[in-house]
């Protein structure tokens, strides 16, 4: 499902993820489900076109987030931060199923680790494609364009017409030839677009120039990017790059389907600190509770003590004065 609806803590997308158990919910293959709200389906997902902070999503990131939430539906998983299988710009940049968002400027953005070259091209998709079989595609205009109006006396959609080049468009760029073509790829600017990976330079606007280096077009506070808009691992707020994940996986079927040594291993390495973590809450808030009471208990007998003995020397200072020991004064007084 398609929405503009922005998602909390940054999220772009919500996908069920499958799992190869048959009756485990969760994927393109689960049937509907009943629990206590009603009837359910764990075969959706969802792709917002909003980002958290209200900017929107370009289109190119948009259809990646979509591929993103389809491959947990078919069993994928996010792919760990280690370089094979998420590789630096230098080697491709990261796959599709990246924990995080890709922006779909990098070589892997919109292929996965274990993807296959295509063995044909395909004549509609608006990509220019090689084929296996030598093919070469000179030219590919895509699908029906948007904003078609029908005059309702043909069966055919008329093609919209251009505005004029020049004309401001998204993230800053500008039209040319009915296309939006980004800030860096501006006839006055020449370059191709980025983002930087270095968080001082992350929502600065960047371009990568002709030796493959990502670097701010420059450091001018008008080209620091507005509130909302894609930075290389989130949206941009006040100068600053907030981390969003591309998704939240719900894993509904049970861990311990697939529990064995070495995936149990592996599930205490890559969630070494939260482990730790936990174990010390455990320990740390029981015995602070312990200490607390003991405290109070010792407190409260203090207090009682204290009280016990002002109350003997009142007593005491009552007794002397009514019943005065001084002989000699008894004395005087009787005379």
């Amino acid at each position: 499902m398609f929405t503009a609806q922005p998602f909390e803590n940054g999220v772009l997308g919500l996908a069920y993820i499958s799992s190869p158990e048959l009756n485990s919910a969760g994927g393109i293959c689960s049937v509907q489900n009943r629990d206590r709200f009603g009837i359910v389906y764990y075969n959706t997902a969802l792709s917002s076109a909003k980002a958290t902070h209200g900017g929107t999503v370009v289109t190119r990131e948009a259809d990646l987030v979509t591929a993103h939430e389809l491959g947990h539906n078919w069993g994928a998983t996010h792919d760990d931060m280690s370089v094979e299988c998420s590789p630096p710009y230098s080697l491709g940049g990261s796959y599709v199923m990246n924990t995080f968002s890709v922006s779909g400027y990098d070589e892997n953005n919109d292929v996965g680790i274990c993807f296959e070259p295509e063995m044909s091209s395909f004549c509609g998709n608006g990509r220019v494609e090689n084929d296996t079989n030598g093919f070469v595609e000179e030219c590919d205009v895509g699908g029906l364009l948007s904003g078609a109006v029908d005059n309702g006396k043909s069966g055919e959609c008329p093609e919209p017409g251009f505005v004029k080049d020049g004309t401001p468009c998204i993230e800053d760029g500008e039209c040319r030839n009915g296309h939006c073509l980004s800030f860096c790829e501006r006839p006055s600017v020449n370059k191709k677009p980025c983002m930087c990976s270095k968080e001082a330079d992350a929502c600065l606007r960047c371009c990568r120039s002709e030796n493959g280096t990502c670097e701010p077009y420059s450091r001018d506070a008008k080209y620091v990017l507005k509130d909302g808009t894609r930075c290389i691992h989130g949206t941009c707020r006040r100068a600053v790059c907030i981390k969003e994940v591309a998704d939240v996986v719900s894993h509904l079927w049970n861990i311990i389907e697939n529990l064995d040594e070495t995936n149990f291993w592996k599930f205490v390495g890559d969630n070494l600190v939260g482990i730790i973590l936990s174990i010390v809450l455990l320990i740390w808030i029981p015995a602070s509770i312990l200490v607390h009471r003991i405290d109070k208990a010792r407190e409260a007998a203090a207090s009682a003590e204290s009280e016990n003995r002002i109350q003997v020397v009142g007593e005491k200072s009552i007794y002397k004065y009514i019943n005065p020991c001084d002989t000699s004064e008894n004395s005087d007084s009787h005379h």
